[in-house]
């Protein structure tokens, strides 16, 4: 006899899978840029610089906010803030290079590098994801218990809405 997964083994499984697609989306395309089969061009890699100096940005803004707040302590794991600081900074220190070189763009330079931060994001989700299998992500314990506190209305899909509101009226 089979036995049911409860809900928050559940919520688990499908946030560690969910983290593992994502650990190795990033490597195969890491994989894929070093021998070459992704290439970058000029205008690749200023777009690239553009969108990544404003996401590095904003995750030193949001580990710094994270540190401020006890809020978002509570909700957040220190562990995935603080692996990906030193990528925050790896990412800036590789934009300012490329924008002072803006002239003469770095496409070689960059033909390692974002690999190099694909792979050690790729190597963090995959240990996010065995690490919060078992301890789980503060959020996910609130979702759980909001979702106990107020319990969804079971719905007969057999009967149509006519139906299922006179049974909640009766009742």
């Amino acid at each position: 006899m089979k036995q049911k997964m409860d809900e928050f083994t559940k919520a688990k499984l499908i946030y560690t899978i969910e983290i593992s697609i994502f650990a190795l989306a990033f490597l195969v395309i890491a994989i894929l840029q070093i021998v070459r089969v992704i290439k970058f061009g000029e205008t690749h890699l200023r777009v690239i610089n553009w969108i990544t100096i404003f996401g590095a940005s904003i995750g030193v803004l949001d580990f710094i906010w994270f540190l401020n707040s006890p809020v978002r302590r509570k909700k957040n794991s220190m562990l995935d803030k603080c692996l990906l600081v030193p990528l925050m900074i790896y990412i800036l220190v590789f934009d300012i290079i490329c924008f002072i070189n803006y002239e003469n763009p770095q496409v070689d330079l960059a033909q390692i590098m974002i690999p190099i931060a694909l792979i050690y994001v790729s190597a963090v989700y995959t240990l996010e994801a065995v690490y919060h299998w078992y301890k789980p992500v503060p959020m996910l314990f609130e979702a759980l218990e909001e979702e106990k506190e107020n319990p969804q209305e079971e719905v007969n899909p057999d009967v149509d809405d006519n139906s299922n509101q006179e049974n909640k009226e009766e009742n």
